[in-house]
């Protein structure tokens, strides 16, 4: 299999520094978006000590035996990467969390910090993809956009249970208000879903900065032009800014390319 990528992360027009971070290991398969949460409270530190974090479990840099607990019931324990792709990418999940809550913890200007989440691990034909808060993950396949990952926050919340429309949900005052993320305590919930991958599905990882700017439909658009990833990308980030750029945009596209050449 083949993966093409490119990634792009820009402060925006309203924000003074940017909160989000990401990481591409090609070589490992693997995508990572995170947006740090707390304001004064340092959410570009929760974002970055996250984004390490996930590098470190990926490339065997934790203390030799560590133990975290905490992350949909799974203690992680890294000795050597025996376990299953997906059960590897819950555990580097799990050790993220606990190291931006110890952070949190430990150093006093960053209590309260958090970060969500978003990540892909390509893996044997098979794409795994976990999310906590409301970072996304889009697939375009056969010129069909489908959103992988559920919202994780107040307002997805309140839409699902049907109290709010989408357009009184535009409105809505606790629009910002996420009810899952790294780093908020000792534990942290978060969804899993593995797919098939066919040839030429191509992948699309964001903050929020994209998706509050640009909608669904103006995302498909944009994702069914047949250009290089670097322009795409370009082009998804230029499509916020020109809308706003209320906040921080971070865009990671991954395209899987199976059939030889």
């Amino acid at each position: 299999m083949k993966i093409e990528y490119s990634a792009k992360s820009v402060v925006g027009l309203v924000r003074e520094r940017n909160e989000d971070a990401f990481l591409c290991l090609p070589e490992e398969g693997l995508f990572v978006v995170a947006d740090g949460m707390g304001g004064h409270n340092r959410g570009d530190v929760a974002s970055r000590v996250c984004i390490d974090a996930i590098r470190d479990w990926f490339k065997g840099k934790t203390k030799a035996g560590e133990t975290v607990y905490g992350g949909n019931g799974i203690a992680a324990r890294h000795t050597t990467r025996k376990a299953s792709p997906r059960k590897f990418l819950a555990q580097s999940i799990t050790y993220a969390n606990q190291r931006v809550f110890q952070a949190s913890r430990t150093v006093e200007d960053l209590s309260g910090m958090g970060t969500t989440v978003v990540a892909l691990l390509v893996h044997g034909g098979m794409a795994f993809i976990v999310n906590s808060g409301d970072s996304r993950a889009y697939r375009l396949r056969n010129k069909r956009l489908c959103q992988l990952t559920k919202d994780h926050s107040l307002v997805a919340e309140y839409m699902r249970l049907h109290l709010l429309t989408k357009k009184s949900a535009k409105v809505f005052p606790y629009r910002n208000v996420i009810v899952k993320a790294l780093g908020l305590s000792g534990e942290v919930s978060f969804d899993m879903h593995g797919f098939h991958i066919r040839d030429g599905d191509l992948y699309l990882l964001c903050s929020d900065g994209l998706t509050e700017m640009v909608d669904d439909h103006k995302l498909k658009g944009l994702l069914c032009r047949d250009e290089d990833l670097e322009v795409m990308t370009d082009r998804l980030v230029e499509s916020a800014l020109e809308a706003g750029g209320n906040d921080n945009i971070t865009v990671v596209l991954v395209r899987c390319i199976l059939k030889d050449e």
